[in-house]
């Protein structure tokens, strides 16, 4: 998922991925971003990040290592 957030997948995409593997949106990586970070980051679609905030709304309030 946060690959392609980060390459900036169409929002269907995106969705199919959070369908497949819904514990996804919950995974952090290296940096200990969220999806949700990685999107902010790379000015994502509006609807793309209203899909994460909406999957894990937790991910709004959650940092990362920085």
């Amino acid at each position: 998922l946060h690959a392609a957030v980060s390459a900036q997948a169409p929002l269907q995409l995106i969705q199919s991925i959070m369908g497949a593997a819904p514990g996804s949106v919950k995974c952090k990586n290296h940096k200990g971003q969220l999806p949700l970070h990685v999107a902010y980051i790379v000015d994502a679609d509006e609807g793309i990040k209203k899909e994460l905030i909406t999957a894990y709304p937790v991910a709004h309030s959650t940092t990362d290592r920085r």
